[in-house]
């Protein structure tokens, strides 16, 4: 171990990548072993080896300090956003019905070395800009203003799309968890939104940008919110089906784990405003996933023992997910090829390929990147 620790510090450069990743390839290409993400445990590391994170004013003063970037960020970000805003009066607008601004810039430098990303934010029947602290809230943030944006400025496809629906549709729909149909195509119509923003190379940071964004999206947001309302309604079928297997369980201990399990998965699959915030693109696999779910517990009487032991370990990584979408929906990709195997599975879920996911995902956000 030392000569490989020495040979290491010889062949990697700083600041290169994510610790973790430049140490396993280093060693795969000094020793021959293959590390993977999942075999790192800095949870294991002693406390004079871990990393400190200290944040400092302009003057050098210690704002806050501690071993979790994202602990510090949590305490730092009250006044962080009152510096940025503070320091770029001139990007404080609210209050905005159209892209009266020309162009938002994509950065602006602040005092003391800090960096703002100016982003368009929802107002509800408005918009303004916020300057965000990291490239995601911003990316995060753009989104939903210029979603607002384009809402404030081209004719909602509601009308239209309630008399294309026909009957059966409607009747579908009428099952969503939704309260009303009305909130139905509203939803449809801002996943529809977010679809052609993506489609139309948005969002826009200038004027120009934006009319042309608004134009594509005039042109195609009726079609598109139909086809979201379609696609939604075969989710919905799919539901039904799951909701019938559940009816149909036989009422015993024996199948209460799975019943139970099912009917949170349904839950955190279709809710109230699921389309916009699962997207477009996602509604045909959450549709595979219920159907899965279906199937599961159709053939289930014969796969119970089997059944409890798959759920157990999916169980054991949805609990280490901590909100991460990316592995979330690769679990529910896990969930049809362990509790369902057959037509609904896709190729490359395996419980190896989540941990490993969830190894990048906690250990390289503990880590530094390599600076020795």
């Amino acid at each position: 171990i030392p000569d490989t620790a020495t040979a290491l510090l010889a062949d990697v450069e700083p600041r290169s990548g994510p610790l973790l990743k430049v140490l396993a390839e280093a060693i795969e290409r000094l020793r021959g072993v293959r590390i993977s993400a999942a075999d790192w445990s800095l949870g294991d590391l002693p406390a004079h080896l871990r990393m400190t994170f200290c944040v400092e004013d302009e003057d050098g003063t210690v704002l806050a300090s501690g071993q979790s970037l994202d602990v510090l960020r949590d305490e730092l970000r009250p006044a962080l956003k009152a510096r940025l805003e503070h320091a770029v009066p001139a990007l404080a607008r609210h209050g905005m019905r159209d892209f009266d601004v020309d162009p938002l810039p994509r950065t602006v430098d602040l005092a003391g070395g800090l960096r703002g990303v100016p982003a368009l934010v929802d107002e509800d029947d408005a918009v303004g800009i916020q300057v965000c602290e990291t490239a995601g809230e911003q990316a995060v943030t753009m989104a939903r203003g210029t979603r607002r944006l384009l809402q404030l400025t081209v004719a909602s496809p509601r009308r239209w799309v309630t008399d294309q629906l026909g009957p059966q549709l409607t009747l579908t729909l009428s099952a969503a968890p939704h309260d009303t149909l009305e909130a139905v195509i509203e939803d449809a119509t801002n996943a529809a939104l977010d679809a052609l923003i993506a489609s139309g190379r948005g969002p826009a940071w200038d004027a120009g940008a934006f009319t042309a964004l608004r134009e594509h999206v005039r042109g195609e947001l009726r079609p598109a919110t139909l086809d979201a309302l379609r696609a939604f309604g075969q989710v919905l079928e799919a539901a039904r089906a799951v909701r019938e297997q559940l009816d149909t369980l036989p009422a015993s201990a024996v199948f209460g784990p799975a019943r139970a399990d099912v009917a949170r998965q349904l839950g955190r699959l279709v809710y109230p405003g699921m389309l916009a915030a699962t997207g477009l693109a996602r509604l045909r696999d959450v549709e595979r996933y219920l159907r899965a779910a279906a199937q599961r517990l159709e053939r289930l009487a014969s796969h119970v023992a089997a059944d409890g032991e798959r759920m157990a370990v999916i169980h054991e990584l949805e609990a280490q997910t901590a909100g991460r979408s990316d592995v979330m929906w690769l679990i529910e990709e896990v969930r049809v090829a362990q509790l369902a195997p057959g037509a609904y599975v896709r190729r490359g879920a395996t419980v190896k390929r989540v941990r490993e996911a969830l190894a990048v995902g906690s250990g390289l956000a503990a880590a530094p990147t390599a600076q020795m």
